[in-house]
């Protein structure tokens, strides 16, 4: 096993880590956006669809009894030779019941799909859960692991980049420089080892 690391990617971790912020911030961003648009879609179905169409309903079905009405009032004749055709009171009639159909096959449909829609819901509820778990909990200890381990890289990078290397300390310490006073000494002791040999020669 290597003792050494190879720190020369040291700017790619460090780009992959503002990566993984910038897409834990994102995603964060786009579940809140998800969940305003579930709670607006459920609102419109729960309330204004329903309440329109049964309101709507209400209206039909008082439409319908006014033209029942009229068309029994038409027909109600005493006389045989006042009989009158009523035409314009049943094609009134006949367009309140295909208002009224009409009006009650919404309801029952925006009541299906509202049971429908809340058993989606809970499917997307679990799902935000768990993507919003996801960027909250795990993406943030895995960014904070991450920042953990390059900074050990890079102080381990100044440290490889600040360090001395073995052979010249132990070159320095093997030769340290002489003082300048031992040099000076040196130098005044060699003329007189000089002249004592001169005169030991001459006598």
């Amino acid at each position: 096993m290597s003792s050494s690391a190879n720190v020369r990617s040291l700017e790619r971790l460090e780009g992959f880590l503002e990566h993984c912020q910038r897409t834990r911030a994102q995603l964060l961003k786009e579940l809140d956006s998800l969940q305003t648009e579930v709670q607006r879609l459920t609102a419109w179905l729960e309330n204004d669809a329903e309440r329109y169409w049964a309101g709507e309903l209400k209206q039909a079905q008082r439409d319908w009894v006014d033209a029942e009405q009229a068309l029994l009032r038409c027909r109600s004749v005493v006389r045989e030779s006042d009989r009158r055709p009523c035409t314009e009171q049943r094609k009134r009639l006949e367009i309140a019941t295909e208002r009224r159909t009409l009006c009650e096959r919404q309801v029952r449909f925006v009541r299906e799909a509202c049971q429908m829609w809340e058993r989606e819901v809970t499917k997307l509820d679990s799902k935000i859960f768990r993507s919003r778990d996801l960027a909250q909990a795990e993406l943030t200890v895995a960014v904070s692991k991450l920042k953990d381990q390059l900074g050990r890289l890079d102080e381990y990078s100044r440290m490889r980049s600040g360090a001395v290397s073995p052979l010249e300390s132990t070159s320095n310490e093997a030769s340290p420089p002489k003082d300048s006073s031992e040099v000076n000494a040196d130098s005044e002791d060699l003329p007189r080892d000089t002249e004592a040999s001169e005169q030991g020669r001459s006598t």
